[in-house]
This record gives C-alpha cells, sequence and structure tokens, in this order.
C-alpha cells in the first residue's frame, strides 16, 4: 500500500470516518471484497463457514485470537518505535475512526502515520491539553495501513457475528469490556524485551531507559518535560514566548492555538507541534536503523550502509548474575511480522515494495 498516495482529511469529524472511508482513497469496500473472497478460498478459511452459510463459532475463535496475537505485537512496535514511548493509558485509548463524543488519533500526514495522544498535565495550566505527535516509521506505518484496512472491519464483523470479542470499537487495541488494561502493555513489553535482549523491561522500566538513550543519541529535547508516572508533583512546563507573538499582544499559547491556525489540523495540535516533534520521531528511527520513509528506486538498489555496533542491548547490560546470553545480535526492538507460529523477525526483512494483500493461495488465516 502507497501511504504516499493516501488522502486524510483530520478536519472531518464526522462519526465513524478515518483515512479508509475517504472517497478518494477508494478502501471502503476493499475489505469485503477482496479480504472475505480470498479468505473464503482458502484451505483453512473455506471452513471457517458452515454450510448453512453461518460461521463455524470455534474456528472463528481461534482466528481472532491469532489477530490479538498480532494486535500485541503492533502495540509493542507502535509503542517503541515512534519516538519517546506515551503513557500506558494515552497509547491503549488511541482511536483509529471517530467516535461518539472523542476524534481519532490515528492519521496520515504527508506519507507518514501519525498518532497524537493528549498530554493533561497541563490542563489547569493552559485550559487544554498538550497533543503530542509521534510518526512511526514507513514500515510500521504499513502494518498500520494495511490492518486498518483489512483486518480491523473484518474481525469486527466476525466478532459481531459470533457474539466474542471487541464487537464494533473505534479503538485499536480493545475487548469485549473496552480498551485494554494497562497489564496487557506490560506483559507484551516484558515478553518481547525478554526474548530480544535477555532482560524484561516494564512499561516503566523501558520509558527510563528510552528517555536516556534518546537524550543521549537524539538531544537533550526528546525527553523534555517527561515526568515519572509515580511522581506526585510535576514540575512546571516551560514555554517559550516567539517575539512575534508577543508584539502581537499575546503568548505562544495563545498565537499557535488560536491565530492563522490550519483548517486541517486537529484540534488542540499545532503547525509548530508537528514541526517540533517530527523530526525527535526521525532521529529515534535512525537511532533504531529504521527508515521513516520509503527509500526510493535508486536507494534500494544500493548496499544499507553499515549500521552502528552501539544496540539497545550494548546500553542495557543485565546486572551481574543476570542472563547476558543474548546481548548482541537480538537487540532490535523494532521487530515485527507474523508468521504462521506468530514469530517475530526484523522490521527491515520485511518486503522493500508495496504490501499488499495476499493472494488466495497465500493467504491462510
Amino acid at each position: 500500500m502507497d501511504i504516499n498516495a493516501l488522502e486524510d482529511d483530520m478536519s472531518f469529524r464526522k462519526r465513524g470516518s478515518y483515512f479508509v472511508t475517504n472517497r478518494q482513497n477508494r478502501l471502503m469496500s476493499s475489505w469485503e471484497d477482496k479480504t472475505i473472497t480470498w479468505m473464503l478460498a482458502s484451505r483453512r478459511g473455506g471452513k471457517m463457514r458452515q454450510e448453512d452459510g453461518s460461521w463455524h463459532t470455534r474456528r472463528v475463535k481461534e482466528y481472532l485470537r491469532e489477530v490479538d496475537k498480532f494486535r500485541e505485537l503492533l502495540l509493542f512496535c507502535m509503542h517503541v518505535t515512534g519516538g519517546q514511548p506515551a503513557r500506558s493509558p494515552e497509547i491503549l485509548s488511541l482511536r483509529y475512526k471517530n467516535g461518539l463524543s472523542q476524534d481519532r488519533n490515528i492519521f496520515v500526514l504527508d506519507g507518514l502515520v501519525m498518532s497524537v495522544t493528549r498530554y493533561h498535565k497541563t490542563l489547569l495550566q493552559w485550559d487544554v491539553p498538550k497533543a503530542v505527535p509521534r510518526f512511526m516509521p514507513w514500515r510500521v506505518g504499513q502494518l498500520v495501513t494495511v490492518y486498518l484496512t483489512y483486518v480491523q472491519p473484518l474481525m469486527e464483523r466476525l466478532s459481531v457475528a459470533i457474539g466474542h470479542g471487541c464487537g464494533r470499537s473505534e479503538y485499536i487495541w480493545a475487548d469485549a469490556n473496552g480498551p485494554w488494561d494497562t497489564t496487557k502493555l506490560t506483559k507484551v513489553m516484558k515478553q518481547r524485551s525478554g526474548e530480544d535482549l535477555g532482560v524484561a523491561l516494564g512499561t516503566m522500566d523501558y520509558r527510563h531507559a528510552a528517555v536516556g538513550m534518546g537524550r543521549r543519541f537524539v538531544g537533550a529535547k526528546f525527553a523534555r518535560g517527561y515526568q515519572a508516572e509515580n511522581e506526585e508533583v510535576d514540575e512546571p512546563e516551560v514555554e517559550s514566548d516567539d517575539p512575534l507573538e508577543i508584539s502581537a499582544g499575546r503568548g505562544s499559547a495563545i498565537g499557535v492555538n488560536r491565530y492563522a491556525v490550519p483548517s486541517d489540523i486537529v484540534k488542540h495540535l499545532s503547525e509548530k507541534n508537528i514541526q517540533t516533534f517530527r523530526p525527535l520521531s526521525e532521529s529515534w528511527h535512525r537511532f533504531l536503523g529504521l527508515e521513516s520513509r520509503k527509500a526510493g528506486a535508486e536507494e534500494e538498489q544500493t548496499p544499507p550502509a553499515k549500521r552502528s555496533r552501539t544496540s539497545l542491548s550494548d546500553l542495557m547490560t543485565p546486572a551481574p548474575g543476570g542472563d547476558a546470553r543474548s546481548t548482541s545480535s537480538r537487540a532490535s526492538v523494532a521487530r515485527m511480522s507474523m508468521s504462521s507460529d506468530c514469530s517475530i523477525t526484523s522490521v527491515r526483512s520485511l518486503p522493500a515494495g508495496p504490501i499488499i494483500p495476499a493472494t488466495p493461495s497465500q493467504y491462510d488465516p
């Protein structure tokens, strides 16, 4: 799927809308016309529907469990590769389409998949939450767009049909009880870091590690304003006023949010925020050895430059007495690709060309 060709109107707030429903993308009927047809044509997928046309409950539940495994890996990738990690409630409450009372948090902007979380600790100071955009590397963006186009609608349809699972939901990570609990993210982080690094890191441990690495390899701005989740007192956030805004009789906070705001911008998200956080995300991508955008055809034919030998496992050496058996080649934390056994491979090893749905002979839910 060519993300650069996707149109996404961030100002369109109709309930249920997102980039798939945008008519210019011509994706609205793709999941039903292609995904279901190919699923039923496959060996395992054909067994999900019974002779009377109803769905086979047990086999559909097995398929939904496989989708949940993929969603866990997608959660890990987005949490790790987008930049400074968000707090658990912030990322687990991401909406991929507009809800009844809240707008979505996932957008496609200039060929990049962007998630926007809202930081509410500045609410009392500025009377508005701070919107924090994070940009995914293009391979993770491919996974997000393909999943939301083909898999999410199918999963919801099957869930409603058998009365099991998340049903209809605007959240990416949800079950029958609503958005996933924070313990789910902790479980995923510990499992993946334990297997890839030899050190099981919870969400709080990883946040401290990521901020420390970001300060060293990305810059001081990477961790500016960061406060530990368990701190009771927050440091005041520093807002530097623009001389141009001062000359107009207002501060920067008022200027960027109320004057000359682009019509297609998300509520509480300013152009200044985007220009501030996008370079930080792209610098984090480079640190992880990932590309923010798809390389051109000429660049793909050129052998990639040798990566720095500094890895996450080198930076997070286990404590004395710990198990240090996996401290080199398995250091990449941005590793995800579904296979029949739900194993994980490096994102860098995904196909260089556009990701397209599998053919009937390849697709096997």
